[in-house]
């Protein structure tokens, strides 16, 4: 009997080494990372459309986006906790207002919008195998900076100024993870959707645009 309970501890001692082993190889088992990327940034809406404004239009144009994030996950858990700074950069289509007798454009197409965002994201990860889909959502503070945005005065006459302002949005998208040995290679697409003032930024209530990017964790 003495034989078999020395082979039994045994198998079961190598059984934990195999676990831990294997957990130390998992990169999703790592209870932070880290993770950077950057693609492009789709205006959608109102915000690419030019707006709901009668008297002031302007429309938006496909830009580029990043992004860098750490990310809090316990070991064996799909649920994580993403804290994240993202950044989108558009450009801007020239600036219309409605003068009585039609639609003139008064500026040239040499503007940018640009918007920094801090996030806090919740995110489920699936665990299927090399490569795992996810999704999060979650809330932040985005700063919108608009230039070359021009205010019409009584008389018809514009002038130039810059806008800059900081609202609450939410955001959520999907992606894919891609293990590579001990780093990731992931692809996500999310929707963001920022509160502001209609006369505080290029005359939008909200902001809504796509950023898709591409990069690595670790």
């Amino acid at each position: 009997m003495r034989p078999t309970r020395l082979t039994v501890l045994a198998v079961g001692a190598l059984a934990v080494l195999t676990a831990r082993a294997g957990a130390q190889a998992d990169p999703t088992a790592r209870p932070i990372r880290f993770g950077i990327g950057g693609g492009v940034s789709m205006p959608i809406g109102d915000f690419k459309n030019g707006g709901d404004a009668a008297a002031i239009k302007r429309d938006f144009k496909q830009g580029v986006a990043g992004q860098g994030y750490v990310e809090f996950r316990a070991p064996g858990t799909p649920l994580g906790f993403r804290a994240a700074v993202s950044y989108s950069r558009f450009g801007a289509g020239p600036v219309q207002f409605s003068n009585g007798t039609g639609t003139t454009a008064v500026t040239p197409n040499d503007g940018y919008s640009q918007i920094l965002g801090g996030l806090a994201n919740v995110s489920l990860q699936l665990p299927t195998g090399p490569i795992r889909p996810y999704v999060l959502a979650g809330v932040g503070a985005f700063n919108l900076k608009n230039t070359a945005n021009f205010v019409v005065a009584p008389g018809g006459i514009a002038s130039a100024e810059e806008q800059s302002s900081t609202n609450f949005g939410v955001n959520g998208g999907a992606g894919l993870l891609l293990r590579l040995g001990g780093i990731e290679a992931f692809a996500e697409a999310r929707i963001a959707n920022v509160y502001t003032k209609q006369e505080k930024f290029a005359n939008l209530k909200n902001v809504q645009y796509v950023p898709i990017t591409f990069g690595l964790s670790f």
